[in-house]
């Protein structure tokens, strides 16, 4: 999605932003 600040969001609201990313990736998956 946005990738581009990808660099620029490692921080707490970014960290947490990409962990709902995987998350939702991962549940994808499991159905």
């Amino acid at each position: 999605m946005n990738n581009l600040k990808f660099e620029e969001n490692l921080s707490p609201y970014g960290l947490m932003e990409l962990l709902k990313s995987t998350q939702v990736l991962l549940r994808q998956e499991e159905f």
